[in-house]
């Protein structure tokens, strides 16, 4: 889940916007955590290759149905992007792959990749990693590719290593990473958790725990 809506859901609870009141949310919550590492793998002029490996640093499993990555990328004006799965420990029939536009579009993001699992990936428990998850996309014309810009893109990450400008999300909570500004961010996932967990209910607590502007 790459694009937020006007409402942050998890599990059936809900969290309006602008709210006097929270519904309590599971609490396994504040135990689900994952890091993503990524490298670039050497794609040509004409690709982009950006390859995962994600890593539960949580105290529960972890379907990794729920899981979604988001790789933010500026698009050519006009064109349209096909993706590939080369290779997945998980398998590649167990991935998925689809385009996207941010809420907020910026200079360095206008598109993205929305990277996923199918139910048949199973689940990650604590400590464990998926793996290789090696994807690529083209322009559909195969025309190259100016990487330079995206803001995903990290030209020195070519071994694998924590990148934070790839976002995650279990279940639609964002989890992992820094969005590109404007968009969700990973602040809103933990503040929730820290609302609810000590029970502060009003506007005026929300404030001093430092809910962000833009949800409030």
């Amino acid at each position: 889940m790459c694009r937020p809506s006007g409402t942050l859901r998890r599990e059936g609870s809900r969290i309006g916007l602008g709210a006097t009141a929270l519904t309590a949310l599971p609490a396994a919550v504040a135990d689900e955590s994952i890091a993503v590492r990524c490298r670039h793998g050497g794609a040509g002029t004409d690709q982009a290759a950006p390859w995962f490996t994600v890593v539960n640093t949580g105290t529960t499993n972890i379907p990794l149905s729920q899981v979604k990555l988001c790789y933010y990328f500026k698009a050519d004006p006009g064109a349209s992007y096909s993706y590939a799965c080369d290779r997945a420990v998980k398998g590649c029939t167990h991935q998925t792959g689809t385009f996207g536009t941010p809420a907020n579009s910026t200079a360095t993001a206008d598109r993205y990749l929305e990277a996923g699992f199918t139910a048949g990936a199973g689940s990650l428990a604590p400590g464990a990693d998926t793996g290789d998850v090696r994807l690529r996309f083209h322009r559909s014309d195969w025309q190259p590719l100016d990487r330079s810009d995206d803001y995903s893109f990290g030209p020195a990450q070519t071994t694998y290593g924590n990148w934070t400008k790839v976002t995650a999300t279990i279940g639609g909570v964002q989890v992992w990473g820094t969005a590109p500004a404007g968009n969700f961010p990973i602040l809103v996932s933990r503040r929730i958790a820290e609302v609810v967990r000590f029970g502060l209910r009003s506007p005026a607590a929300i404030r001093m725990i430092g809910w962000p502007q833009s949800v409030r």
